[in-house]
């Protein structure tokens, strides 16, 4: 006859997900935490004036009234931002004429008074998007943007972590120190850019190259490609990147379909927004200035210490040393260079379709922009998550692990982030931080370079 067992010896059955919880108390704080942190950015991201947001809403909404479409040129940026300035002004006393001082505590009014000449060096694209999906109340539109650019920064760090087979915890935690810890995020929500947005299109791609199973879906995924390089060039790099992948790995079919949807997907762009500032003109005015944006030097880029961290910038500013194309010559090289060696040393079975593959190209490509680039703002730095989420993803096979490799992507984030880094040695110099981040960032390019060309399958 048996005998009964005790109370402890009995085995415990999670029959609901919050039994689950209780009976892993790690992972229930990694979801607390988790939550915590989306509730903190949730209410931080209502704060600021965000005045990159500012100038894309006063250009589309212009440009939906018919009040410009010279929008490249700088008798125009003072016109319109004057106008929208005085509107600011007018709209603020209208709402509260009895008290005037109330009026500079409003999102747009500071947004404005920081605006007053525009800076509009974006593409038609982005303009028009904007002109489209934003409404007459700038608070209420600027609102409903910032909370939507959470969403869309959530839901790509959800899909990349599905992508490289984190559990439901590892994906809390990722979230958390992504919302909580990650200057580059802090610096898109105060400024109110689109890098939130663009990292959710990098991962809706990788997810439609990886996952999806329906005939044309790299023609899909390419074109999805070339609408978000419409929309903000920094993702041309990303896009080279995964050519050359597919070339490398012998894809030629895949090849010529994304190639094939990429350029519809740019085409595309390109005559929506032509349609939407009537007339494809504006295009031309556009590369007439792109130019001037990115050239070694130029005012119109920023030094580093106004907050410009590209490397090449900061060499310029402070070594004198003007590499400009080399140092793009250099990184491209090595990709080429680390994806041959990865052709021989693995077979094309191993190559083909890796998720992990995938998103270290997404992820080279995005760091060579930046670590090449005469402008990098430090938002722009939102694109190296899918590279450290990669580099930093679990591993079946601890001989596969190679500790030292992921020891440098975390060294690499860290940097990335500044907020540690920076508190530890007290960075007050502009430059400083920028010096911290482009060596962060290329930390993260070397590891990834490394990732890529080891023979065991990725």
């Amino acid at each position: 006859m048996e005998a009964p067992r005790s109370p402890s010896s009995t085995p415990i059955r999670a029959s609901s997900p919050f039994a689950a919880l209780t009976t892993h108390p790690g992972r229930a704080l990694a979801f607390l935490l988790a939550l915590y942190s989306i509730i903190s950015a949730w209410e931080f991201s209502g704060r600021y004036a965000c005045i990159d947001y500012y100038q894309f809403w006063v250009i589309g909404r212009a440009v939906a009234a018919h009040e410009t479409r010279d929008v490249y040129y700088d008798a125009e940026r003072k016109r319109i931002g004057e106008l929208y300035w005085q509107r600011a002004l007018a709209d603020a006393g209208a709402r509260d004429p009895r008290q005037p001082g109330e009026q500079a505590r409003t999102k747009r009014i500071k947004a404005a008074s920081q605006r007053q000449v525009l800076e509009t060096y974006s593409t038609p694209w982005l303009y028009a998007v904007f002109g489209l999906l934003s409404g007459p109340d700038y608070d209420r539109s600027q609102d409903a943007f910032q909370h939507a650019s959470l969403v869309a920064y959530l839901a790509a760090i959800a899909l990349v972590a599905l992508l490289l087979g984190c559990s439901p915890a590892t994906c809390a935690l990722w979230i958390a120190a992504l919302l909580q810890w990650f200057n580059p995020l802090v610096d898109d929500v105060i400024a109110g850019n689109v890098n939130r947005i663009q990292l959710l299109l990098l991962a809706v791609f990788l997810w439609i190259e990886v996952r999806a199973r329906f005939p044309g879906r790299h023609a899909a995924a390419g074109a999805l490609l070339g609408v978000a390089v419409a929309f903000k060039p920094n993702l041309a790099a990303a896009a080279l990147v995964v050519l050359l992948g597919c070339w490398t790995a012998g894809e030629g079919r895949r090849l010529i379909q994304s190639l094939a949807g990429l350029l519809v997907g740019s085409l595309a762009a390109v005559l929506a927004s032509g349609a939407y500032f009537g007339s494809l003109i504006v295009w031309r005015d556009w590369l007439r200035e792109f130019p001037r944006l990115v050239a070694t030097g130029s005012a119109a880029a920023g030094s580093a210490d106004e907050g410009n961290y590209s490397l090449s910038r900061l060499l310029h500013d402070r070594a004198g040393v003007s590499l400009g194309p080399w140092i793009a010559a250099l990184l491209l090289a090595a990709v080429i260079a680390t994806l041959l060696l990865e052709r021989r040393r693995r077979s094309s079975s191993a190559i083909a379709g890796a998720p992990a593959r995938e998103v270290l190209l997404v992820g080279l490509g995005a760091a060579l922009f930046l670590l090449a680039a005469e402008l990098a703002w430090q938002h722009y730095f939102v694109a190296l998550v899918p590279l450290a989420m990669v580099l930093l993803r679990p591993v079946e096979d601890g001989a596969n692990a190679r500790p030292e490799l992921r020891a440098l992507a975390l060294l690499g984030l860290a940097m990335v982030s500044l907020q540690s880094v920076g508190r530890l040695f007290d960075l007050h110099q502009p430059s400083a931080g920028a010096a911290v981040v482009s060596a962060g960032a290329l930390l993260l390019f070397a590891a990834g370079l490394a990732d890529l060309s080891r023979p065991s399958a990725a």
